[in-house]
């Protein structure tokens, strides 16, 4: 392609918001991981997501034209919603400019392809009704060559911010423990127990 559009829209889908945001609120036997929350909702999920799962219309948050390579963007939109409903995030999803006259997307109002949409989840699931407006400002930057993505919403008054940097640390950190960097050492408590 020459060039590559992103769309944003608000979505409502309970099936994906259980599977992945609300995963570790159930009960495991007994134990409480809900301290991974955090992890859950500051991540990017690949999901599928249809026509009928978006609460409002499409807006366009980044272009990118290929003669002039940068993959970062930087993008405020407000949606409005056109249906009551349930807000559980944003889904993301591009339009691949291969000609003057051709474009393949793999957004919810095509044909169906390999590629899905980007799911970007909020904490809490929102109960919202038509004409509601919800300001989005969506991110990315590259930390240690690693994309990172950011995203803000306010709604009803609350604003919250998220960002996938709060789920792993930057490739830097990751390259030095996995490479020649970093010694593991046994601790004393090791060094006993292995004597035991």
């Amino acid at each position: 392609p020459s060039a590559i559009t992103l769309y944003a829209a608000p979505v409502e889908s309970n099936r994906i918001f259980k599977e992945t945001v609300d995963y570790f609120k159930k009960d495991f036997y007994g134990f409480d991981y809900s301290l991974l929350n955090d992890l859950t909702v500051n991540r990017v999920y690949i999901e599928t997501i249809k026509q009928g799962f978006l609460l409002g219309k499409p807006k366009r948050i980044a272009f990118f034209d290929f003669k002039k390579p940068s993959p970062v963007f930087n993008s405020r939109v407000r949606f409005e919603i056109n249906r009551k409903g349930i807000f559980h995030g944003m889904a993301v999803w591009f339009s691949a400019h291969l000609s003057q006259k051709t474009e393949l997307s793999n957004g919810p109002f095509s044909k169906p392809t390999h590629w899905q949409q980007a799911f970007l989840p909020v904490r809490e699931a929102l109960p919202v009704e038509k004409g509601l407006k919800i300001d989005a400002h969506i991110s990315n930057q590259l930390v240690h060559q690693r994309m990172v993505w950011n995203w803000q919403v306010k709604a009803k008054g609350r604003e919250v911010n998220y960002s996938t940097l709060k789920t792993a640390p930057p490739q830097k950190i990751l390259t030095d423990i996995h490479f020649h960097k970093h010694q593991p050492v046994l601790l004393e408590e090791g060094k006993v127990h292995s004597l035991i």
